[in-house]
């Protein structure tokens, strides 16, 4: 099996489905996969097939549980009785999975089938991978990973954060690559894995996605949504996991949003699209226009990094204002750094359509934008062309 605990996912989406039981319940949502760069899933289908059916037989085991119970942020739980009890019945099988030719479309409660997405990239990467095996893979691995081991040598004081789930060849090499980074430098502040990060005692980080977004596309008028969605977040946590996604619309938008009221209660933001520099500058900007010191929050980059990229960042804005880096693919699918032919899939999994109303995410790339309604495109770019 290729996923075998349902702690095999990124913590933002056991937080966003806390968020979803307790004010959302019951709510539809559907979920469209993507694969961006195009390369045909037609072998790997049967595969893919049998490994979400066993995905979908897990159930949550008391230890599981119990850690999740234990997680705290600033000494205070993260995850409440209610819903950990929730998590100990939670069924898979009421959630329809759908296969379109080569595309996978989930639709269930969404405080159930938000536990898809995750896992489902991570069957597809490594369904795919298992039937293109390579007879230099573990050369490739460890030459890729003593030169980032040297590389993080030298500057001691960059740390980064493990966000490579979706996108990871295996889950062994996961776990591999993780433990050499515990175990051989100091540059490692967590994993968005919660089943990597209870194995490895390390701390599990991770806060919101674009979904949280989308679905209150679902719930309020388009250009109320963003900010009703900021607002939701912190009546859920208070001062806890106050890291708010700044790229749903654009960043335009996002700033109109994010007044002095929420500037101040969210710890920072995150970097997912656009120019990190271009962004960064903004974001600083904004908060000295608010009348907020920058150096008291924090900028989380996480859009496509490298290790060479996000030391670039961090010596650009480390003076002016915190600073913290998500690393994906470059940490646990980049054979195509020593092998060109071995490139990652550009797989999403996003949300399309809550209580069947379109949703639509729009980002600060052209390329990024995604709803399966042309009319909801039409129209959301012509809203934010107004601004």
């Amino acid at each position: 099996m290729i996923i075998t605990s349902l702690l095999d996912t990124d913590l933002y989406k056991l937080t966003m489905q806390q968020f979803a039981f307790h004010q959302r319940k019951g709510e539809i949502a559907t979920y469209k996969m993507y694969c961006r760069s195009g390369e045909s899933l037609k072998e790997t289908m049967p595969l893919i097939k049998e490994e979400i059916s066993n995905f979908m037989d897990l159930k949550f085991t008391k230890d599981e549980i119990d850690y999740l119970k234990s997680l705290k942020e600033n000494d205070i739980r993260i995850f409440k009785d209610d819903y950990l009890e929730f998590l100990k019945y939670l069924d898979l099988s009421i959630v329809d999975v759908l296969f379109e030719d080569e595309t996978i479309i989930v639709k269930g409660p969404w405080e159930v089938s938000i536990l898809f997405e995750v896992p489902v990239l991570a069957i597809v990467q490594e369904s795919y991978w298992i039937r293109r095996p390579f007879p230099h893979r573990y050369e490739l691995s460890e030459k890729i990973t003593k030169r980032k081991l040297e590389l993080l040598k030298t500057d001691k004081e960059f740390k980064f954060i493990d966000f490579g789930s979706r996108r990871r060849v295996s889950r062994k090499w996961h776990e591999t690559i993780v433990e050499r980074f515990v175990n051989d430098s100091n540059s490692l502040e967590g994993t968005s894995n919660v089943s990597i990060a209870r194995k490895l005692n390390i701390k599990p980080i991770g806060t919101m996605a674009h979904e949280h977004f989308q679905a209150h596309q679902g719930f309020y008028p388009l250009m109320d949504s963003q900010k009703e969605a900021l607002i939701g977040w912190r009546v859920e946590y208070g001062d806890l996991l106050g890291i708010a996604l700044t790229d749903i619309f654009n960043l335009k938008k996002f700033l109109i949003d994010f007044d002095k009221n929420l500037a101040n209660k969210y710890r920072g933001v995150r970097h997912d699209s656009g120019d990190p520099i271009d962004w960064g500058n903004k974001i600083i900007n904004h908060y000295l226009q608010l009348g907020i010191d920058p150096r008291d929050k924090v900028l989380v980059f996480s859009d496509g990094l490298t290790l060479e990229s996000a030391m670039s960042i961090r010596n650009i804005f480390k003076d002016k204002i915190k600073v913290a880096f998500g690393i994906g693919t470059h940490v646990t699918n980049d054979f195509s750094d020593l092998d060109n032919s071995l490139k990652a899939l550009s797989l999403v999994m996003k949300m399309v359509y809550m209580n069947e109303k379109a949703t639509i995410k729009v980002s600060d790339e052209s390329v990024k934008i995604t709803s399966e309604s042309r009319e909801l495109k039409k129209k959301t770019l012509q809203l934010l062309e107004e601004l």
